[in-house]
């Protein structure tokens, strides 16, 4: 069994699907493990009062509305032409009182009255929770000029720790648990009566250290880091004793790679 394994919160599982049959994969909603699923199914589960407010994008918002979960936030806050009177205009800013959830993920209208928002309703008291903490993007062809550097949802989820001195209650996606919760639960039910295979015999494949690799190793399955994506040769040369939660047991080229290795076993 193969799950897809993305931080990305931008798109559904739908969304997810629809792009990998573009590209001729046999992929199926209950192949993909993403952030906006997992986040769906972690609130959901939770059964809190009120509202979720959200910072997030579409796909997000199609996973929570999926699951029944009553949500403020989004577009609603994306007007910018608030923006340019300053600070003190803000002091009276609409706020709910009915917000027991704040769920920060990949906004690229990400703004200060959102950021005010959030603020306000977890120092209040509701419930801080991330999407990731991936830094940075990936950014696609290098830049002639100036590389460019796509900054990532932790970027925004540092401000709002900052702004609030608090951390999140949890983070939904790699390497952090709920990730590894929702592919569990997905395996469970793809097996019916059979028990999921224990995780010594899971096999983690990603591009990233500080994600990928560091998924697998803090849950205890084999990794394979591959080369084409975040991480190069020379990373993984760079890497000390300190750093074994980042340390595949072994790199290669592509996925493709490991083909003939997978068979052979």
């Amino acid at each position: 069994q193969v799950f897809l394994v993305t931080n990305n919160s931008s798109k559904s599982r739908a969304q997810y699907v629809a792009k990998c049959r573009k590209l001729e994969l046999p992929i199926e909603e209950a192949d993909i493990v993403c952030t906006a699923a997992v986040a769906a199914g972690y609130i959901s589960k939770l059964k809190l009062p009120g509202v979720t407010y959200v910072i997030g994008s579409q796909g997000l918002q199609d996973e929570l509305e999926l699951h029944g979960i009553n949500c403020c936030g989004f577009r609603e806050d994306d007007d910018t032409a608030v923006h340019d009177q300053g600070v003190e205009q803000f002091g009276d800013a609409p706020l709910r009182n009915d917000v027991s959830c704040v769920l920060l993920a990949l906004d690229t209208r990400f703004n200060y009255l959102k950021l005010l928002k959030a603020c306000s309703y977890v120092s209040a008291g509701a419930l801080f929770l991330g999407s990731n903490e991936d830094a940075f993007l990936p950014s696609g062809q290098p830049s002639p000029t100036v590389p460019v550097r796509l900054p990532g949802t932790g970027a925004m989820l540092s401000a709002l720790c900052v702004a609030t001195q608090q951390q999140p209650a949890a983070v939904m996606g790699k390497p952090h648990r709920p990730m590894l919760d929702y592919a569990v639960q997905l395996m469970t039910e793809a097996r019916q009566d059979q028990q999921p295979p224990p995780l010594s015999q899971w096999l983690m494949v990603g591009d990233r250290l500080d994600t990928d690799i560091a998924f697998g190793r803090r849950h205890g399955m084999d990794t394979v880091c591959v080369m084409t994506g975040c991480t190069k040769p020379e990373d993984l040369l760079d890497l000390s004793e300190a750093d074994s939660e980042l340390k595949p047991n072994c790199a290669a080229e592509s996925v493709a790679d490991l083909l003939p290795h997978l068979a052979e076993n």
